[in-house]
C-alpha cells in the first residue's frame, strides 16, 4: 500500500514507546512523504526525528514503536 492509498482523510501516527503523536491531513502527509512512498517507509520518514528511531544505535527493545493509529 502506498501513501496515496491511505484510506482516511486524516493520518494519525502514534508511538507507544515515547507517547509522541502526530496528526496530518492526507494532503500534508503526501507532501511530507511523497505520493508513491510505501506506507512502512512513510512511517519511517515521519518518525525520523524520534530520539528512539534507531539512528544512534539504540538497542532493539528501546526503539521507536510508531504506528498508524486506526489501521
Amino acid at each position: 500500500m502506498r501513501a496515496w492509498d491511505y484510506p482516511k482523510d486524516r493520518v494519525v501516527i502514534v508511538c507507544t514507546q515515547c507517547r509522541r503523536r502526530g496528526e496530518y491531513s492526507k494532503e500534508r502527509f503526501l507532501e511530507l512523504v511523497g505520493r508513491d512512498t510505501a506506507l512502512p517507509d512513510a512511517l519511517r520518514i515521519i518518525a525520523e526525528s524520534c530520539p528512539k528511531s534507531g539512528k544512534d544505535g539504540n538497542i532493539l527493545h528501546d526503539r521507536c514503536k510508531a504506528h498508524y493509529q486506526g489501521l
